[in-house]
């Protein structure tokens, strides 16, 4: 892909980073988790800067979080404990009139990877959303959607089943199956989540390990 092709590509699709949730299984907030130096929120909102713009972080109204750089907007959940589907909801609505399509992300996967993101944001098109599944399993937290779908997921807030498997069907989601694609070993890394302090300490002591026991 040109440069020239790639930078009106990321022109028009934003950034939603969500980290609203309370992080129960670990006993302390993900967003302040360290690798490699970083704490886990600025590293995810850097390695979706990578390949979209602008970036919407969404939060719970009373959570505090790591320094973001200023160009940032930090909203936060209208409706708290209505879990990842508000934060997407908000970061939508933020996004409607400035974006074609929002790239959207959770804070706990470490090994988040902007090649996979970017090939992500191409294989996109006309789609609703593209949601990727790997093992079996589902990720419409990490995935692609069209800005225009916005009221739809305002439709699920409203009603009783706010999963991510009601939104994809509701909002016409592509499914792709990374293990067809030429960057599955880019979708494992990006897509792997640490939800509790022992895997937290397994994988960042011995990450090659924790890859090799830890595939979902």
């Amino acid at each position: 892909m040109s440069n020239d092709i790639e930078t009106n590509l990321t022109r028009c699709v934003g950034g939603i980073v969500l980290c609203g949730g309370h992080s129960k299984r670990m006993g302390r907030p993900k967003e302040w988790l360290r690798i490699d130096g970083e704490y886990l929120l600025p590293r995810i909102v850097r390695i979706v800067s990578e390949v979209a713009g602008p970036i919407v972080v969404v939060a719970r109204p009373d959570q505090e979080l790591p320094e973001l750089p200023p160009d940032v907007t930090i909203l936060h959940d209208r409706h708290p404990d209505r879990g990842p589907l508000e934060g997407l909801a908000v970061g939508l609505e933020a996004l409607s009139h400035r974006c074609r399509a929002a790239l959207v992300s959770p804070t706990d996967h470490p090994w988040l990877q902007s090649v996979f993101l970017r090939r992500w944001i191409e294989l996109l098109g006309s789609q609703p959303a593209l949601v990727p599944e790997l093992d079996g399993h589902r990720y419409p937290f990490t995935a692609v959607y069209m800005t225009s779908v916005a009221p739809i997921v305002e439709e699920l807030l409203v009603g009783k089943n706010r999963s991510g498997q009601a939104l994809i069907q509701h909002c016409g989601a592509k499914i792709v199956r990374v293990e067809e694609m030429d960057f599955v070993e880019s979708a494992r890394q990006s897509l792997r989540n640490v939800n509790d302090e022992s895997s937290w300490r397994e994988y960042m002591h011995a990450p090659d390990s924790f890859e090799a026991r830890h595939r979902p």
